[in-house]
């Protein structure tokens, strides 16, 4: 096809294909019937997902007296809900208002897949701006299989503070080496601070405004690569209960940043709780046996070493209290949801940590309750 006929059908095909309601591509792991919450109190965030909403939530935290500062660090199961009802109450509100009746607060950061090279970051990143004394890490199998610092951090890497502490461990060293995968999907990474970076960044300004193709080009390709996705799962007849084996060398990333971590919060005087966290089992799990019990002996034996208080709960929530996504196929039959559960099941989380607080003495309990 001539370059200027692609170009014409272009122009046709991708405000058809691609218009219309926007989609939050970070959330694309979210299945239907799953919500998205994030918890305010009077009006300011006590629970956020992106850097740049976490410095309101921060400001916020500081203007709370509290007698401990707790970070709550997480993936999506923190802020998913599974049949979500106006006004249900995630794990971390719950947990919020608990520590609140005690004069300690909770500050909630919460990604989707986020893996425990992103945990240690963020964690560095946050423990600039918010004085803490209480570190809850919850550590998800699924996500040792990721790999690398996201784009939606890149943040991290061009703050000073961050980066003088990533400076004093192996990892964060590794992470600063390699601080180029942090920029995503970021068009001008290899021409900073040149005449090419300004006249290209007004021209994409400019065609941003004048352009409804230009402007619709995010949505182009985080839906192409969705529709990737369902048809590799499709190819391969991957469903939500297809064994996921561990990855060596990925796996092997993930264990160092969590050692980091700890090792970390613990030269800092930060008390940290690891956990395990809940999984349905009500039916086969989607990992070989084995290896998860392994990876739980790892996560214990790594709290251990670092002082840390460790806590099992995969049997918190139980079975009824799960839900169903969509299939990871794209198709419309349901699948079973093994990292999202419902409402109360969010309650049942955070009443099992707070009484691991209580009984781990991570927080006052003097206040009537």
């Amino acid at each position: 096809m001539p370059p200027v006929a692609a170009f014409a059908l272009a122009c046709l095909l991708i405000p058809l294909l691609f218009g219309g309601k926007a989609i939050e591509f970070r959330d694309a792991a979210l299945p239907e019937g799953t919500s998205s919450v994030f918890a305010s109190v009077d009006g300011i965030p006590i629970h956020v997902q992106m850097l740049d909403e976490a410095e309101q939530g921060i400001a916020g935290a500081m203007q709370r007296i509290a007698g401990k500062r707790i970070l709550w660090l997480g993936n999506s199961q923190l802020h998913a809900v599974n049949q979500y009802v106006e006004g249900q109450e995630t794990a971390a509100l719950v947990l919020h208002h608990r520590l609140r009746a005690q004069d300690a607060d909770l500050f909630t950061f919460s990604y989707p897949n986020i893996n425990l090279q992103e945990c240690y970051a963020v964690f560095e990143y946050l423990r600039t701006r918010l004085p803490m004394d209480v570190l809850i890490l919850p550590v998800v199998y699924d996500d040792t299989r990721e790999d690398g610092v996201g784009g939606d951090f890149a943040a991290i890497f061009a703050d000073g503070p961050t980066v003088s502490h990533l400076e004093r461990t192996r990892m964060g060293r590794a992470m600063l080496v390699n601080r180029v995968n942090s920029e995503g999907m970021d068009a001008f990474a290899g021409i900073r601070r040149t005449t090419q970076e300004r006249v290209e960044k007004h021209l994409d300004s400019w065609l941003a405004h004048h352009s409804r193709i230009w402007e619709l080009r995010p949505q182009a390709r985080g839906k192409l690569f969705l529709y990737l996705h369902y048809l590799r799962n499709f190819v391969f007849r991957i469903t939500a209960q297809t064994k996921r084996p561990m990855i060596p060398g990925r796996y092997a990333l993930n264990m160092e940043a969590l050692h980091a971590c700890l090792s970390v919060a613990a030269e800092a005087k930060i008390k940290t709780l690891v956990y395990i966290v809940p999984l349905r089992r009500d039916v086969a799990i989607p990992y070989v046996q084995s290896e998860y019990d392994a990876f739980k002996k790892d996560i214990a034996n790594a709290a251990q070493n670092h002082g840390a208080i460790f806590a099992d709960m995969e049997d918190v929530v139980p079975a009824e209290f799960w839900g169903q996504k969509e299939s990871t196929t794209g198709g419309k039959n349901m699948e079973l949801d093994f990292m999202h559960f419902k409402a109360e099941g969010h309650r049942l989380l955070a009443e099992q940590l707070w009484d691991i607080l209580q009984r781990e003495n991570l927080v006052e309990t003097t206040l009537t309750q």
